[in-house]
């Protein structure tokens, strides 16, 4: 109990005024509570609160289990759906309006009661790659999980890849781990089977083709195959094992063949068919221009289908030139750019370059000898 007085001993005494003040001082409180689970086996964590007060009773407890759920009953159990480390917090309050809290870190991480493995098929043809999943629960990428995969290979995780390089039925055992050291482990018998696939492969005859030659002869070399389709790359197919095909036109054809066995495994194999232009050019050494209609044009003959920048040059003996052309199929007729004074009869030299159709660069030369 407490007096307080207002103005006492001054010039405003008679104003003065006093008060009884009652100052109530409390006891401390304390949140604390404990907890208690089976560690290894997913289930309910029961907690119990273990706040002090120095006053009457408490009366109000909020708990909150670090996963986003609340309880304000005195002592609850909880069932956590995920493992973690979780930050539970206890706060309380007291009749006389006292309050407190603690937060203490629970770590869950139970191993699942059911381990379960997935994978994303179970049947497959060599090299047969499969991948496994994980579903056990609760589990998450904190706990160690262990895969042998049946064929001398292991791996790690929630999620993995395996290839089988060999045809088979192959056992897989799964193990996992918890952060705090729980473990658990199944074996799925028989789990994958791979099948053998045919190996494909094939080879042709001639290696080079053009387009005066365009008959391809296929030579099947596959192993273990009862079927094959043929995509020749113009839109043309086949269905036997050794075919012969002749290519319509030019051109470069990616050549296609699925082997197939009768277990539903498949191969395929690839090749390149290269059916060039065929070019050839060459010059004679001598020619008439003296109009009586036999050899009185000079020009090269060949076959110049596709080439390109054509040059045709001709010189006299003393290094003039007499005609020149980008025409592979203009001729010299014996005079000066073809309209002048006749040339008289001698020895000239011309040459021709060319670009083939398939981008190669030639350069053909040749004395002539101009006859009257």
């Amino acid at each position: 109990m407490g007096t307080l007085i207002l103005n006492a001993d001054s010039e405003f005494a008679r104003c003065k005024d006093t008060a009884e003040v009652q100052v109530g001082v409390f006891g401390a409180i304390q949140s604390n509570f404990d907890f208690e689970y089976d560690t290894c086996i997913a289930g309910p964590v029961d907690f119990s609160e273990l706040a002090e007060t120095s006053n009457d009773r408490i009366i109000e407890y909020q708990w909150s289990f670090g996963d986003s759920t609340f309880s304000m009953m005195t002592n609850p159990d909880h069932t956590y759906t995920r493992p973690g480390r979780f930050d539970v917090n206890l706060a309380v309050e007291d009749n006389r309006g006292c309050t407190a809290d603690t937060t203490l870190v629970l770590p869950y991480f139970p191993i699942p009661g059911l381990v379960v493995a997935q994978p994303d098929r179970f049947l497959a043809c060599t090299p047969g790659r499969i991948t496994f999943n994980n579903l056990s629960s609760p589990i998450n990428e904190e706990y160690t999980i262990n895969w042998n995969f049946g064929d001398g290979s292991t791996g790690q995780g929630l999620i993995v890849d395996h290839v089988y390089e060999q045809a088979g039925t192959y056992s897989v055992d799964l193990e996992i781990i918890s952060p705090i050291g729980c473990q658990t482990d199944a074996s799925f018998f028989n789990f994958i089977t791979i099948r053998q696939s045919p190996e494909a492969a094939f080879v042709f005859t001639p290696e080079e083709l053009n387009d005066l030659n365009r008959e391809v002869s296929f030579f099947n070399q596959t192993v273990g195959a009862d079927g094959f389709q043929w995509d020749f790359g113009d839109g043309s197919a086949a269905f036997i094992e050794n075919p012969i095909y002749e290519y319509p036109d030019t051109g470069v054809y990616d050549v296609v063949m699925v082997a197939f066995s009768d277990n539903g495994c498949s191969d395929s194999a690839f090749a390149v068919v290269d059916v060039t232009p065929f070019n050839s050019y060459f010059l004679p050494n001598a020619f008439t221009p003296d109009d009586d209609g036999v050899n009185d044009f000079f020009t090269g003959r060949g076959v110049t289908k596709g080439i390109r920048d054509f040059t045709m040059r001709i010189w006299n003996r003393w290094g003039e030139v007499v005609y020149e052309t980008s025409d592979p199929l203009a001729a010299w007729n014996g005079r000066l750019d073809n309209d002048g004074e006749p040339s008289p009869k001698g020895v000239y030299h011309c040459q021709v370059n060319y670009v083939t159709a398939r981008g190669e660069v030639r350069a053909v030369k040749s004395s002539i000898t101009l006859l009257r």
